[in-house]
């Protein structure tokens, strides 16, 4: 059930006691998946690169249908179980029914070694006919760095990859509604609102937007 479980990507065991080192992604979309409507949401794939190797891919259907297994907001994760930090490619792409076309989020990051960070990947209208270049990924309509530092990402806190905590266009893909918002519903001065999430800033980087 993408919506309530995490899909565990192994990359590595060595050990046992340690804490986990895991980015957990969470998925969301405003693109509508109602049964009969034209161009609507009806697949997301998931695939995760390490060192240009794949590791996984795997695609889940959406129903657009109340109460069904795959739908969105929804998460899975990615850990080592040895505190090892490799870095990773991961991409999600949205296919809409009977059209052939497709959209892509991409993020290049590594995981921090004993935590358990967030990490929010959104597949959204804004980006629909948006063309980035090469080396370059939509996030909310503008074309960025697909790299992140993990650092700027909010520790993991169970289920908030089922709710917002700051604003979107987000829906629930089983009822075309809004995703609720959770806490104060905004971010503090020390952070910024990317995807429904609230972020640190990073520090300097000569002025390149990150994803």
């Amino acid at each position: 059930m993408l919506a309530r479980f995490g899909l565990a990507l192994l990359l590595a065991t060595a050990g046992c006691g340690r804490a986990r080192t895991e980015i957990l992604v969470g998925v969301l979309t405003d693109l509508p998946a109602t049964p009969g409507i034209a161009d609507r949401l009806d697949r997301v794939r998931l695939t995760v690169n390490r060192g240009g190797f794949p590791l996984v891919m795997t695609d889940w259907t959406i129903s657009g249908l109340p109460g069904q297994d795959d739908e969105l907001p929804g998460s899975f994760g990615i850990y080592t179980d040895d505190g090892s930090e490799p870095a990773l490619f991961v991409q999600l792409t949205a296919f809409f029914a009977g059209t052939g076309t497709s959209l892509a989020r991409d993020a290049t990051l590594a995981p921090i070694s004993g935590e358990t960070r967030f990490l929010r990947l959104a597949l959204l209208k804004k980006c629909v006919k948006v063309a980035c270049a090469i080396g370059t990924t939509c996030v909310e309509g503008s074309c960025r760095s697909p790299v992140i530092d993990p650092h700027t990402l909010p520790i993991y806190q169970t289920g908030m990859e089922l709710t917002i905590a700051c604003d979107s266009t987000a829906i629930h893909t089983g009822t075309g509604k809004p995703v609720a918002k959770s806490g104060a519903g905004q971010c503090t001065a020390d952070e910024e609102c990317i995807e429904g999430t609230c972020r640190k800033r990073p520090a300097s980087d000569g002025g390149a937007p990150r994803g």
